[in-house]
């Protein structure tokens, strides 16, 4: 629902969606698309030692099942709407 009001005001053409993993494997990569995308100037973004990480937390393949049954669908619809897959 949040997607479909937020194009009701913007063209899908003036919303960039971005991966947070991609993002996170990929800072400067990511950094650079957007600004693109804002049409800002060529700019090389200095890339940041992670901090405050966490480990990942691990998850029984059951709960896994259940969430990506219920998931699946939702995300599919998502990637439709978007014209993207983000791999979920």
């Amino acid at each position: 629902p949040f997607l479909i009001n937020l194009l009701k005001c913007f063209d899908k053409s003036n919303v960039l969606f971005i991966n947070a993993g991609d993002f996170f494997s990929n800072p400067v990569s990511i950094a650079q698309q957007i600004y693109s995308f804002l049409e800002l100037p060529d700019y090389d973004p200095i890339e940041m030692p992670l901090k405050n990480a966490g480990s990942k937390a691990q998850m029984s393949e059951s709960a896994k099942s259940v969430l990506q049954d219920f998931f699946t669908p939702i995300n599919q619809e998502l990637y439709e709407f978007i014209g993207r897959d983000m791999g979920w």
